[in-house]
């Protein structure tokens, strides 16, 4: 039951920190990990896989906003 709670509240803390750069990156990870370990219990299966949707969608977003500010960087430097 722990597993998919904090699963859930740190699927959902990742999204709003995923427009962060690099610090929205190690949130959703641990979110899926523990996503991952909530879904082992079969009546919190359903909050544990809400909460590692949203944690793979924030990573997603993490990586891109990420690439976008050094891809951003490294061209500003270079002009």
């Amino acid at each position: 039951m722990g597993f998919a709670i904090a699963g859930l509240v740190l699927g959902i803390i990742a999204i709003v920190s995923s427009w962060y750069p690099v610090c929205g990156l190690p949130i959703p990870i641990i979110g899926i990990v523990m996503s991952a370990l909530g879904r082992r219990s079969v009546s919190y299966r359903t909050m544990a896989t809400v909460g590692l949707v949203l944690s793979i969608i924030a990573l997603v977003i993490g990586f891109i906003i990420t690439s976008i500010v050094i891809f951003a960087a490294a061209f500003h430097r270079s002009s």
